[in-house]
């Protein structure tokens, strides 16, 4: 990976790099952390992964997903470096995941952001993104997922996304887990990273009532709020996060415009993270697909959907602890259709398989994820509501008979007229 930086010229150390890791909540705490810096003006760069319908969803630039040219051109510079390694290594081969990697420091190298805010992958220590020296380290809440590469305890997983501390830089995170602090303790003491950690309560407030969260920030050098965030109570710890690491990026160098962060949380927008497609019936998308989020989600969903039958169309991937992913959901819905999103070099779990696994009462198997969602649609009724989760590939599929791929492409946004 770095000898295919360094033939590229090390594109990922021309720009200052916000990274965050976690298990839960990094997707959203990343596009929070964005947007907190948009509203002081400046230009940022926003990776995430995966993508759910169109791989331009990984290069967003301000308000722009990167255009079908930007993105050919990042790939012919891409293949320009790799031929590069070819003369200086004949036995090298490009592989997927050091592909797009390199394919985006560059891709943000030409654009020159201000700032990147970078989604690590399922790791952290040993991802191919953890080759940057980020000006802040952001650590989501960690719990079990990806346990087969990551470890079996939230020790060892924490061990993995305590690996984008850096010496003498801030490390932002939460209050967890006694093991999973103590992890992050050890390892921010042994490279000298700054740690700061953050407690509800204490550093932030947040309240809930009707659906709805709102959320007050109290830092050393920043307090902002009440803001509403609406659905959704975690992404108040999301939002603390986010405000956490751009307080650090701002001390010192400019003063917090409090009004515009403010409108700014208030207004982001999450792809794939309890979004709302339809309202009659009422359609929720969102890709929780561990544990740890299917409960959240599960918490959530009836002050969403109040008195209004919920039918909830299932589907994780193959490698995943299904049941465990799937239960919480499937207790809280009146009818369950359980459904399978295969995609490049992932297996679903067999819809079939998910359905005599997860062992509810009305229930039905629907392979075809487009068909599952007709299915659901059609029995919750106008009145009812219908929630698609498990998987973000799965909420990718079925959102395209919302926001069509091509008009994502063509538009350069997740929401396309």
């Amino acid at each position: 990976m770095r000898a295919l930086l360094r033939a590229a010229g090390n594109p990922q150390l021309k720009y200052p790099v916000i990274q965050v890791a976690g298990t839960s909540g990094k997707g959203s705490t990343a596009q929070l952390i964005g947007s907190l810096l948009k509203a002081h003006g400046l230009k940022v760069g926003l990776h995430q992964t995966p993508y759910l319908q169109s791989p331009t969803e990984k290069l967003v630039l301000g308000e722009k997903l990167a255009s079908a040219e930007e993105f050919a051109a990042s790939t012919d510079w891409l293949f320009t470096a790799a031929e590069k390694m070819c003369q200086r290594d004949p036995g090298f081969e490009l592989r997927y995941g050091s592909a797009w990697v390199t394919l985006t420091f560059g891709h943000f190298a030409r654009a020159e952001p201000d700032f990147l805010v970078l989604e690590c992958g399922a790791g952290a220590r040993y991802d191919l993104t953890n080759v940057t020296e980020p000006e802040v380290s952001v650590i989501t809440r960690v719990g079990l997922d990806h346990q087969a590469t990551l470890g079996g305890s939230v020790a060892e997983i924490a061990w993995h996304k305590a690996g984008i501390a850096r010496a003498g830089r801030p490390l932002v995170t939460i209050a967890q887990e006694e093991q999973i602090d103590a992890v992050i303790d050890d390892e921010c003491a042994r490279v000298g990273a700054r740690l700061k950690r953050l407690r509800e309560g204490t550093d932030w407030v947040v309240n809930r009532g009707g659906g709805r969260t709102s959320f007050t920030y109290r830092g050393k050098t920043l307090r902002l709020g009440p803001v509403e965030l609406g659905d959704g109570a975690w992404q108040a710890e999301n939002a603390a996060l986010a405000c956490g690491a751009v307080e650090e990026i701002l001390a010192g160098v400019s003063v917090p415009d409090i009004d515009a962060m403010a409108r700014s949380l208030a207004r982001t927008r999450l792809q794939g993270r309890l979004e709302l497609a339809s309202k009659r019936p009422l359609v929720i998308l969102d890709g929780a697909h561990n544990p740890q989020k299917s409960a959240a989600l599960a918490r959530t969903l009836p002050g969403i959907v109040g008195r209004r039958k919920l039918v909830a169309v299932l589907g994780v991937m193959g490698y995943k602890k299904a049941k465990e992913v799937l239960e919480p959901i499937a207790a809280a819905a009146d009818e369950v259709v359980f459904t399978q999103a295969d995609v490049y070099v992932k297996r679903a779990y067999p819809a079939r398989d998910l359905m005599e696994l997860v062992g509810v009462e009305n229930a039905r198997a629907i392979a075809d994820p487009n068909e599952a969602l007709r299915s659901a649609i059609g029995m919750a009724g106008p009145d009812g509501a219908v929630c698609v989760t498990g998987s973000l590939y799965l909420v990718g599929r079925v959102r395209e008979r919302w926001w069509p791929t091509d008009r994502i492409v063509s538009q350069r946004t997740p929401w396309p007229d």
